[in-house]
C-alpha cells in the first residue's frame, strides 16, 4: 500500500508539472517568437531562412527588381532600385541568396560589380497573423539577370591636379 501512495503521488506530481508547463512553454516561445521579428537588419538572413523552415509562411509572391547592385557577396545582393536626386535620398532591398540562383548574362557571381545594372527575380514569403495583417517573414533571390556594366568612372580632380604639377 505504501509503494502505491508513492506511484500515485509520482503520477500526480508528473501531471501537475506538465499542466503548468504548458502554458509556460507556450508563452516563452510566443516570447521568442516577437523577439526573432525585431532582429537587426544584418541579422535579417537568420530571421528568413528559420521563417522558411517554420509552417508560418501563408503566401509566396514573385517579385521582380531592377536597379544598380549597392553591394554583393555570395550571401546576398543588394539593389538600389530608386534614386531620388533633390532629397539625394535613395531606395534600397537587400535580398539573401540561398542556394544557387539562376544566372543570366553571367557565369558567376564574381561577375556581378557594385553599380552594374541587374534584375532580380525574388520570392517574397508572408505572413498573415491572426488580425489579417501580412508582414514579409523572408525573401530569397531566384535569378539575376545581367543588364549593363556600371559606367566608367571619371577621375578624380585631385589626381589630375597631381599629374599637372608632375609635369612642369
Amino acid at each position: 500500500m505504501f509503494k502505491l501512495m508513492n506511484i500515485t503521488k509520482i503520477i500526480f506530481g508528473l501531471i501537475l508539472a506538465i499542466y503548468i508547463a504548458g502554458p509556460v512553454m507556450a508563452q516563452s516561445e510566443k516570447a521568442s517568437e516577437k523577439a526573432k521579428g525585431a532582429n537587426a537588419p544584418g541579422q535579417a538572413a537568420v530571421t528568413e531562412s528559420a521563417a522558411a523552415t517554420r509552417n508560418d509562411v501563408t503566401k509566396v509572391e514573385t517579385k521582380e527588381v531592377t536597379g544598380e547592385v549597392g553591394g554583393i557577396s555570395k550571401d546576398f545582393i543588394a539593389v538600389v532600385y530608386k534614386k531620388d536626386d533633390a532629397s539625394h535620398a535613395s531606395y534600397e532591398v537587400a535580398l539573401p541568396i540561398q542556394g544557387t540562383p539562376i544566372l543570366q548574362h553571367i557565369s558567376n557571381l564574381k561577375q556581378i560589380k557594385v553599380g552594374d545594372t541587374v534584375t532580380v527575380q525574388y520570392d517574397e514569403m508572408i505572413k498573415t497573423d491572426e488580425n489579417g495583417k501580412n508582414a514579409v517573414v523572408g525573401r530569397n533571390a531566384k535569378s539575376i539577370t545581367f543588364i549593363s556594366p556600371a559606367p566608367p568612372q571619371p577621375p578624380e580632380p585631385a589626381a589630375e591636379v597631381a599629374d599637372a604639377e608632375e609635369a612642369q
